[in-house]
This record gives C-alpha cells, sequence and structure tokens, in this order.
C-alpha cells in the first residue's frame, strides 16, 4: 500500500498538471473523489472494508458509466459512506428500518431511498432495485448499476460485496 504522501503527492500532481496522465483525461468528478479519499486515508491511515467497498464503488461506477449506485444497508453507514464521494448518478438505497431511509433520504445528496421488508436473498432484491430503477428514470433495460451489499445479509457492518449488474428487460 503507498504511502499516504505518496497518495497526496500523486493526487496534486493530477489536478495541476493533466497532462501528466496521457493514458486518459480524467474528469472533475473523478478528482473529487480521489480527493476524498486521499483525504480519508490521510486521516485515518488506512481505510476499513466498507470504506474501501464505498470508494471502489463509486471509482467503479464513474469508469463504466453507470447509471445508478445501489446500497443495501441495514444502519445507513455504507449510504453514508458512498454518498460521501458525491457520484454524479443516483444512489438508491435500500434498507430494513423507516428510521433508516428516512435519515438517508433527508441527509444524504443524491439518494433515493425504500424500505424493504428483509435484507435476505440479495439476488431478489438487487432485481427489485432495478425496476424501482426504471420506474425512476435512472436506469433504463441493458444499462449498467453498481451495487454494493454485505455476504452475510441481514448483518450490519458487514459491507464486503460490489457487483457490477446490466439492468434486464422487465
Amino acid at each position: 500500500m503507498a504511502h499516504p504522501l505518496f497518495i497526496h503527492c500523486s493526487l496534486c500532481v493530477l489536478l495541476f498538471f493533466p497532462s501528466v496522465n496521457n493514458s486518459t483525461t480524467q474528469t472533475t468528478q473523478q478528482l473529487e473523489q480521489q480527493q476524498v479519499r486521499g483525504s480519508t486515508i490521510s486521516n485515518m491511515g488506512h481505510m476499513v472494508t466498507s470504506e474501501a467497498i464505498a470508494s471502489s464503488a463509486v471509482k467503479t461506477a464513474l469508469d463504466m458509466d453507470a447509471k445508478m449506485l445501489v446500497v443495501l444497508t441495514e444502519s445507513g453507514n455504507t449510504a453514508r459512506m458512498v454518498a460521501k464521494y458525491r457520484p454524479k448518478m443516483p444512489i438508491l438505497v435500500l434498507t430494513p428500518s423507516k428510521h433508516v431511509a428516512q435519515q438517508c433520504f433527508g441527509l444524504l445528496r443524491g439518494t433515493e431511498c425504500r424500505v424493504v421488508g428483509s435484507m435476505m436473498g440479495t439476488a431478489g432484491i438487487l432485481i427489485r432495485a432495478a425496476k424501482i430503477g426504471i420506474k425512476c428514470g435512472f436506469l433504463k433495460p441493458g444499462e449498467t448499476l453498481v451495487a454494493i451489499h454485505g455476504m452475510m445479509e441481514a448483518t450490519s457492518g458487514a459491507t464486503n460485496m460490489l457487483k457490477v449488474l446490466v439492468c434486464p428487460e422487465m
């Protein structure tokens, strides 16, 4: 893992000398995401798993031009981590808690929240998320979405999975 100063220095090079990055030109959104990520690493020294997944989900969504991010969360912490990176695409937050949905919708930028009965059966919940995305106008069949959730279903603090999905025909 690179030293935080190295990350900070390489970020400064990208910000002030964009011609250094010859492979692709980065958007402002990608630079902002890198700044937040670098700041988090500088402040904490490292990232916990759920923070790394949230950061990677936003970067992956930007890189793949995904139309929507889906966050399955029990407590709302994962949704807060994703929203911190200010992705340009909407964030669909699915939670079993009405209280968490209200907090996320009221406080987190770019979120649309829905209460689901249970967080069991991730595959079914992600299909439901795609249907909600289509209904809200975030997504069309054939477009990409990025989802994050925990491998241990219905367990708070267990976010450790990132999935890239193509919206099926409904």
